[in-house]
């Protein structure tokens, strides 16, 4: 079965709107059944996390088509990657060796048993390489809706002359700028010059499968 397709027209939401919340749901409801017990479900916990893990970190400095490329290179299990700009930082066998680290010494499971990122964003902030803007973007890619990616291009826009390398400071210029994992998805879509309009169609596809809303 194919993915939907969504037309954008006005009043209605992007399409990648109706895809954070569908992903929303899912990890929400992977997590419960984990915390019940359930091996299948951690294990598909898991590696919702790994895609989100990775499609953050191949976005990092990297055009997006380079950036969507690299990530479906990796889900489709090959090894080959297209000129990663930070190697010792995108390279798959270094990104997930790092985030099986992460697993092992954290309670991710209680981590992700909240509706509050901050804590979540916070503990994977201290993965070698992430980083706090990262980070956020990959617990956005997780549905949650408080999760603004405050990366240079956005500090711009907002006037802002650089972003915060703590998370605490991090999460206070998000608090002062009032806004949400919406606001900020949105102000890429409506400033083509700074960065594609992409809605990350690759991502929801391998999260989501059928079920994910895709252009045209």
């Amino acid at each position: 079965m194919a993915s939907t397709v969504f037309q954008t027209t006005p009043g209605t939401p992007f399409r990648w709107q109706i895809n954070l919340d569908l992903v929303r749901d899912d990890r929400i409801e992977m997590t419960h059944a984990a915390r019940g017990g359930s091996a299948m479900a951690r294990t598909m916990l898991m590696r919702f996390i790994r895609r989100a893990s990775m499609f953050a970190h191949q976005s990092m400095g990297t055009p997006v088509k380079t950036h969507e490329k690299n990530y479906m290179l990796w889900d489709a299990g090959m090894g080959a990657m297209v000129s990663p700009r930070f190697p010792d930082k995108q390279t798959p066998a270094i990104v997930e060796r790092r985030l099986d680290d992460w697993f092992a010494r954290t309670d991710w499971l209680s981590l992700l048993d909240d509706n509050d990122s901050y804590a979540l964003m916070a503990s994977l902030s201290t993965i070698p390489g992430l980083g706090c803007t990262k980070a956020t973007f990959m617990v956005a890619c997780l549905g949650y809706a408080d999760a603004p990616c405050i990366d240079v291009h956005m500090a711009r826009l907002t006037g802002r002359k650089s972003v915060p390398s703590q998370p605490h400071l991090y999460r206070k210029m998000v608090r002062e700028l009032d806004w949400v994992t919406v606001t900020q998805w949105t102000a890429y879509m409506l400033a083509p010059t700074i960065y594609t309009t992409t809605q990350h169609d690759c991502y929801f596809e391998t999260q989501l499968g059928c079920r994910a809303v895709v252009a045209a």
